[in-house]
């Protein structure tokens, strides 16, 4: 068809490639795409130094709570009270402890094992009885850092007679601390060229009564004050080496 220019249909046609601005939406997206994160550098304190920081705090939380139970009772303490007395806040508790519970759990847990340390110590003891009750009476009297232990230990039982949970805890914790005197009273029954009169662990036990026992006896207003004209430590002594004099010789 001459003479007749054709006329493309416009959807044909060409269009040019130019690059369309960035929208300003779009150019901050990249600029904090670009940014590096800050998040991540909010603690460049040594990893070692926060450990230390968390243990510290532990242990200010753990003291708290020793100190807040043997006035409150287990009642009274609560986490509010144990924070507010370690000087942090009730969300520092919980980093460190799940439960009130929890922490009552690792206090008795160490005081059991600074205890059966103490009973290792005197099963590596030289010396004859005599010397090594010294020794453990010496011991018990100059502990008076832990005169409170003995209501702490009461309320956590109390507590503890409420809670299945709890009970397991304390009774698997009240095995091991028997266990470990046990080995020292059957040592010493031994050295003494003693029989034992009754089970190593039931002789545990008395002496763990009577050493709570006298404990408790210290005047309420003052128990870190042991009772007037009594020397707490000699007292188990006397009664320990009256049930090893009494026992009959071993065969």
């Amino acid at each position: 068809m001459q003479g007749h220019d054709i006329q493309l249909p416009q959807f044909l046609t060409i269009l040019p490639t130019t690059s369309m601005p960035a929208s300003p939406k779009t150019s901050k997206k990249r600029r904090a795409l670009a940014k590096p994160s800050t998040a991540s550098a909010q603690d460049k304190r040594p990893r070692s130094t926060r450990a230390l920081s968390q243990a510290e705090t532990r242990e200010r939380l753990l003291d708290a709570a020793r100190a807040v139970l043997a006035a409150e009772g287990y009642a009274g303490a609560s986490i509010d009270r144990i924070a507010a007395a370690a000087g942090y806040t009730k969300g520092a508790f919980y980093a460190n402890f799940p439960t009130k519970e929890a922490v009552f759990i690792e206090l008795f847990e160490q005081h059991k094992q600074r205890e059966q340390a103490a009973f290792r110590a005197f099963l590596a003891r030289d010396g004859d009885v005599a010397s090594v009750l010294d020794a453990i009476g010496h011991d018990l009297q100059s502990a008076r850092a832990n005169a409170d232990w003995p209501r702490l230990s009461v309320e956590i039982r109390r507590q503890a007679e409420r809670s299945t949970a709890l009970a397991a805890q304390i009774d698997a914790l009240q095995v091991a601390q028997r266990t470990a005197l046990a080995e020292v009273v059957a040592a010493l029954f031994a050295k003494a060229g003693r029989e034992l009169p009754a089970t190593a662990d039931a002789l545990a036990n008395l002496f763990v009564a009577v050493a709570h026992g006298l404990a408790m006896m210290r005047p309420t207003t003052s128990p870190r004050t042991p009772t007037p004209n009594a020397n707490e430590g000699a007292m188990l002594m006397l009664v320990m080496r009256s049930v090893i004099a009494a026992a009959p010789p071993a065969r």
